[in-house]
């Protein structure tokens, strides 16, 4: 018997608003995903970001992003 997929579980409110964004890599690729925490209001063209992951489940984690640090 095949697999039914699940759906995928309602956006809950303390996740919106949330920006999907296109992230260039410095290696040439670009990648979209989004800057969790950061208002849209305040992603900038360029900013720099650096990659954390959100685990899903045992089998999947998700590259996101965040504002880089100073210094």
């Amino acid at each position: 018997m095949p697999e039914i997929a699940k759906p995928v579980p309602a956006v809950t409110p303390q996740m919106v608003p949330y920006a999907v964004v296109m992230i260039k890599l410095k290696e040439g690729p670009a990648i979209v995903s989004n800057l969790p925490g950061v208002k849209p209001d305040r992603i900038r063209y360029e900013m720099p970001v650096e990659v954390v992951f959100e685990k899903v489940n045992d089998q999947i984690s998700l590259p996101k992003f965040r504002p880089r640090a100073a210094g």
